[in-house]
C-alpha cells in the first residue's frame, strides 16, 4: 500500500517493514494512518509467509529471503526518495542488509527507525549505519527492549522512550 504526499524537507517515503520471520504481527496500520494524515508518503509492503521456510531451512535463510522480498517490493514500488526504513522488533537486525540493498539500487536512505527493536549486532556491518538511527521505545516495551535502548544510546543513536509510536515516526519522518 502506498499513500502519496511527501512532506518537503523530510523523508520522501516512509517504508514500514512487515514483521520479521518468526516475529508476531504488530500494528503497522496505525502508524501508516498517522503518516498519511500528516501528508507523508508511506509504503507498507508485505512479504510471503516465511514460517514454513523457518521450519525447513532455519531463521537465517528466512531472514535473508525477507530482506530480498522487501528489496524487490521497493524496487517495484519505486518510492519517493529518500526513504526512511522502519522496522519493529526482530526486524531491526536486518536493517543494515535492507539499507545496503537500497544503496545497491541507487535509492537514498535518510534514516532508520527501530520500534521496540532488537539492534543490529555491532561489527556485523562495519560501515553501517549510513544514515541516522532512532530507537523508539513504546510505553509497553519489555525490559529486554529497554536494555536494547541503552545499547542504542551507547552507540550514539537517538532514543525516544515511552513514545507514542505513530506520532514519533511522523516526527522523525518530518526531519
Amino acid at each position: 500500500m502506498t499513500i502519496p504526499g511527501a512532506v518537503q524537507g523530510g523523508a520522501g517515503c516512509v517504508v514500514l517493514c512487515p514483521p520479521a520471520p518468526g516475529a508476531p504481527p504488530y500494528d503497522r496500520a496505525s502508524v501508516a494512518a498517522a503518516l498519511a494524515a500528516a501528508g507523508i508518503a508511506v509504503l507498507a509492503p508485505d512479504v510471503p509467509d516465511l514460517e514454513d521456510e523457518v521450519a525447513e531451512r532455519g531463521i537465517a535463510v528466512a531472514t535473508a529471503h525477507w530482506v530480498a522480498e522487501l528489496a524487490v517490493a521497493l524496487g517495484s514500488a519505486r518510492p519517493a526518495e529518500p526513504v526512511l526504513l522502519v522496522a519493529h522488533g526482530a526486524g531491526g537486525p536486518m536493517l543494515p542488509a535492507l539499507g545496503f540493498s537500497q544503496r545497491a539500487a541507487r535509492r537514498s536512505v535518510c534514516g532508520y527507525v527501530l520500534v521496540d527493536g532488537t539492534l543490529p549486532r555491532h561489527g556485523i556491518a562495519p560501515d553501517w549505519p549510513d544514515a541516522p538511527v532512532v530507537a523508539l521505545v513504546s510505553t509497553s516495551a519489555s525490559d529486554e527492549v529497554r536494555a536494547e535502548a541503552l545499547q542504542a544510546r551507547l552507540r550514539g543513536w537517538e532514543v525516544v522512550e515511552d513514545a507514542d509510536v505513530p506520532a514519533a515516526v511522523v516526527a522523525v519522518a518530518r526531519r
